[in-house]
């Protein structure tokens, strides 16, 4: 136990419980067309990647094993992978292999998992931002690595934060630094004049990130927040028993969900954000 925990082994199981190539809706691909997306095929534009099953193996020789199933499995998937590979870890320690239960389309399958957990991989043990974009369900997302975290979002909602201008400020409203509770998420909405929306967000310390300009839908923004907390939730609350330390800590971190406020400058005031 006075060793560090990190995950030496994985195995990922690809539609072993749910396998979405057995519909005549995703196997009428030919087995000669090129540049075939499996996140994203057959006349649904959906993925025929159906199910995943996670099996991991830390050097405490702990054993967790996950499963994801649907159609937004992979989404849901890499929502969790910060989960158990920690930014900026040497994942070229960690062995891995990818298993395909997969009736039809089996090597389109097996070689797009397999360079999407590379790129996975590569993106936590890059110590620098990096983004991967990937089309899922005929939708765009962006799997955004930042210093801390591994977060997939819409393409619309990725690219209207970054043409927000992020900065790290000490200074914010008075009436927003009356209401700040340490131990929670927290984030106020402050509307322009001109309809841009500046951004004040507060983690579970109290340490301040502002984005300046937000030209985004507010109302999505929020969605994908929840989603994002909740699916930590939801992790920590299923393995309490089984993960390790640091799965628990995740679980008393993210108790609740964030609250949010709008911020009125005219007046000085906050009001909670109902959507």
């Amino acid at each position: 136990m006075l060793n560090p925990e990190f995950v030496k082994k994985a195995l990922f199981i690809i539609n072993a419980t749910d396998d979405g190539t057995v519909s005549s809706d995703y196997h009428h691909v030919a087995s000669g067309v090129r540049n075939v997306n499996v996140f994203t095929s057959g006349k649904k534009s959906q993925s025929m990647v159906s199910s995943i099953i996670v099996i991991l193996q830390n050097t405490w020789n702990e054993k967790i094993c996950l499963n994801y199933e649907g159609k937004d499995c992979v989404i849901d998937f890499i929502s969790d992978f910060d989960k158990f590979f920690h930014r900026g870890a040497d994942t070229s320690l960690i062995q891995t292999k990818v298993v395909n239960c997969s009736a039809h389309m089996w090597a389109y399958i097996n070689t797009q998992m397999e360079s999407l957990v590379d790129k996975l991989l590569q993106g936590v043990k890059n110590p620098e931002n990096s983004v991967i974009d990937i089309k899922i369900n005929n939708d765009d997302y962006v799997v955004w690595f930042d210093k801390e975290h591994t977060t997939i979002f819409s393409k619309y909602l990725y690219e209207s934060i970054k043409q927000s201008e992020e900065r790290y400020e000490e200074h914010i409203p008075s009436i927003v630094s009356k209401n700040l509770n340490y131990g929670c998420v927290q984030f106020f909405f402050a509307y322009m004049d001109s309809g841009l929306v500046d951004i004040y967000e507060l983690n579970e310390n109290n340490e301040l990130k502002t984005y300046k300009n937000f030209i985004g839908d507010v109302e999505e923004l929020v969605k994908d927040i929840n989603l994002y907390y909740s699916k930590k939730i939801t992790v920590s609350n299923n393995q309490e028993n089984k993960q390790n330390i640091e799965q628990k800590k995740v679980l008393k971190q993210y108790f609740n969900l964030p609250q949010f406020y709008i911020y009125h400058e005219g007046k000085d005031d906050l009001s909670p954000f109902y959507g």
